[in-house]
């Protein structure tokens, strides 16, 4: 019952992550192909209905959220242009509407609005000065301004600024590339080298660690291969990969050495995380002292 309440959990917030962006898809599909094909970490194929299951039910809560939009929607609103003609027809205040008018089929109304979505998607270039790129987002080059209020009686300022604590994305990119370039030495020397992980806890971190790595290079593929304007906050499913990847890097270290690391890692994190309050809770300070927070050029 315990393992039947996770597949379903599982499928569910697989769907609702896939209704919020369709960047999501990346966990998902990462989650299906492990299941599906018993790719280690896992030690074999889930059975094939659970895994028709898990997906029925990722793909029914994306169709049920549109169902239940269609269902609510009666009225007009700035968006109904993406709609066709024959459902503007039923929203009321709309130029088009017609009482006599019938909604049309649901699944040709969830086809449409889909495709349209992924028209627009592929038709946004209009460039935006916080836009930023996926090789500067591993290395902290650029944040984004959220908001901003320069004209206060105390000529106190306050910025909410969108960056990752540089300890933070700095550790987690070290990290991974490290871990990378271990694995290609390990494909490349793995008759020499793959005997040392014959422990049943280090070939698991082994093949866990791989399997972040892929999903923190799929989370960045959508903006490496599309060129469209994309924030920085893109980048905080791929973040999630490379801490938890950071994680099992450190577990290959001795004990001792661990804890050392783990010390030497979360201090400055703190520190970080504290100095930088007033970008994330829109702390008044002066515009000196925000200056001095932005320790990159492109901080601007």
């Amino acid at each position: 019952m315990h393992r039947f309440q996770w597949l379903v959990a599982t499928g569910l917030v697989a769907g609702a992550a896939l209704s919020i962006k369709w960047t999501a898809l990346a966990t998902p599909g990462l989650i299906a192909l492990v299941s599906f094909l018993g790719i280690p970490p896992s030690e074999k194929p889930l059975p094939l209905s659970e895994c028709l299951l898990a997906g029925f039910l990722g793909i029914g809560l994306y169709t049920l959220i549109f169902k239940l939009h269609f269902m609510i929607c009666s009225k007009s609103g700035p968006g109904d242009a993406w709609m066709p003609l024959s459902f503007q027809a039923t929203l009321k205040n709309s130029a088009h509407y017609n009482p006599e008018a019938k909604r049309p089929w649901f699944v040709q109304m969830f086809a449409h609005l889909n495709w349209r979505m992924l028209e627009s998607n592929a038709r946004i270039n209009v460039r935006h000065h916080w836009e930023s790129h996926w090789y500067q987002w591993v290395v902290n080059w650029r944040g984004l301004l959220m908001f901003s209020d320069r004209d206060r009686p105390d000529k106190q300022e306050v910025q909410v600024y969108l960056i990752g604590n540089p300890f933070v994305v700095y550790t987690c990119f070290a990290f991974s590339v490290i871990f990378a370039i271990t694995v290609l030495v390990l494909v490349r020397y793995r008759k020499q080298l793959l005997r040392g992980f014959s422990n049943q806890d280090r070939k698991y971190n082994l093949y866990m660690g791989i399997l972040l790595l892929v999903g923190w290079l799929l989370n960045l593929l959508p903006y490496i291969l599309v060129d469209r304007p994309a924030f920085v906050y893109h980048y905080i499913p791929g973040l999630y990969y490379a801490m938890l990847l950071s994680g099992i890097c450190v577990e290959f270290l001795p004990p001792k050495v661990r804890v050392v690391v783990v010390v030497l890692a979360i201090i400055p994190m703190v520190w970080g995380l504290i100095y930088w309050a007033p970008w994330i809770y829109a702390l008044p300070i002066p515009a000196d002292q925000h200056a001095a927070r932005r320790w990159l050029k492109r901080w601007d």
